[in-house]
C-alpha cells in the first residue's frame, strides 16, 4: 500500500505541474502595453523636419519657423525626458523649451493672429517600439498669461489679444504614467 501511496502522490505532483504550467502560459501577456519615450512634433509637409527648420507660409508669405532646441536633452542617454532632467537643464541655464515656434516679427503675428487666430501643436507621444498605447497628451500655460493665449486639450493655442512682443511656453505631458513633459516655445 505504501508504493500505491507513493505513486499516487507522484502522479498528482505532475498533474498539478503540468496544470500550473498550462495556466501560466495562458496568463502571459502577448502584447505587452507600450509607453511613451519621448514627445515629438509632426510636421507632414516638412521632409527633413528636426534636422532643418520648417517654415509656415500663408498666402505666400513667411509667417514663423519651427525650429529644435538644439541643447534639448544635452548630455541625456536616453531619449525621454522627465521632470528630474528638465530641472538639470534649469539648472545648467539651458533654455528648456525642446522646440520653438518663432514668428518672423509683430507684423507677421498681427496679420496670422487677425486671419487664423489659433496655432495647432502638431506633437504626439512616441516611442520606437511601435504605437504608443495611451497617446493623449496634456497642455498647460500659466494661468497668468490666460489673458493673451490660451491653449485647449487637443493643443490648439488661441492668441486672444495682439501684444507687439511675445514670449511664451506651453507645456506638454504624457498621460500614460511614463512623466515625459516638454515645452514649446512660442515667440515673436
Amino acid at each position: 500500500m505504501k508504493k500505491s501511496v507513493i505513486i499516487i502522490t507522484a502522479l498528482i505532483y505532475l498533474l498539478s505541474i503540468v496544470v500550473v504550467a498550462f495556466l501560466g502560459y495562458a496568463a502571459e501577456i502577448k502584447n505587452p502595453p507600450i509607453y511613451a519615450e519621448d514627445i515629438i512634433m509632426v510636421l507632414d509637409d516638412a521632409e527633413n523636419f528636426p534636422e532643418e527648420k520648417y517654415t509656415y507660409y500663408y498666402n505666400g508669405a513667411p509667417i514663423y519657423d519651427v525650429t529644435l532646441n538644439p541643447e534639448w536633452n544635452k548630455g541625456e542617454d536616453s531619449e525621454s525626458t522627465t521632470e528630474e532632467s528638465i530641472q538639470s537643464l534649469i539648472q545648467q541655464d539651458v533654455e528648456v523649451y525642446k522646440y520653438r515656434i518663432k514668428f518672423y516679427g509683430s507684423e507677421e503675428f498681427e496679420y496670422y493672429q487677425e486671419n487664423l487666430k489659433t496655432l495647432k501643436l502638431n506633437v504626439e507621444a512616441y516611442s520606437p517600439k511601435g504605437e504608443v498605447e495611451n497617446p493623449s497628451l496634456s497642455y498647460y500655460i500659466d494661468k497668468d498669461k490666460a489673458d493673451i493665449l490660451t491653449v485647449n486639450k487637443e493643443g490648439v493655442v488661441t492668441f486672444n489679444k495682439v501684444q507687439e512682443f511675445g514670449d511664451y511656453e506651453v507645456r506638454v505631458s504624457t498621460n500614460d504614467g511614463s512623466k515625459i513633459v516638454i515645452y514649446v516655445n512660442i515667440y515673436w
